[in-house]
């Protein structure tokens, strides 16, 4: 049986970091400063270290379920799971890695704006339906 509770404190300490780092890119001398980056780096990190313990805890198990409705939405996640890897490794790649890029001309800025907000809303999205409809399926699967 998977405890759901260290996934749901590995995603407050994400919404943590998510809030730490809203702040700071509502501000553009606190976003060009290169902590933002780590800390943005920080966040991908955790994501990714949460996606792996669902991966290796629970997937493999919804996948053999008998109900092919535990089936569907194990294979929803996985999918969601790498289309979020991959959002955040090109976030990260295209902000993060080239000095000086978010500080660029507006239309750049604009886009770096639009991105992140995105990553978040994207971030949040995930955290919701993991509780609403990935944990509630852990918790009653048998």
């Amino acid at each position: 049986m998977v405890d759901v509770t260290d996934f749901g404190k590995e995603n407050q300490e994400i919404v943590h970091l998510s809030a730490i780092l809203r702040i700071l890119v509502d501000h553009s001398d606190l976003r060009e400063n290169p902590v933002f980056c780590d800390l943005m780096t920080r966040f991908r990190d955790k994501i990714w270290a949460h996606l792996l313990h669902e991966d290796r805890a629970v997937y493999s198990e919804l996948l053999g379920h008998r109900d092919k409705s535990v089936n569907d939405v194990a294979d929803q996640f996985l999918a969601n799971t790498h289309a979020l890897k991959k959002i955040l490794s090109t976030y990260i790649k295209r902000w993060c890695q080239t000095p000086g890029v978010i500080s660029g001309e507006q239309e750049a800025n604009d886009t770096f704006l639009d991105e992140t907000r995105e990553v978040f809303r994207l971030v949040d999205e995930r955290i919701n339906l993991e509780n609403t409809k990935l944990f509630p399926i852990i918790l009653n699967k048998d």
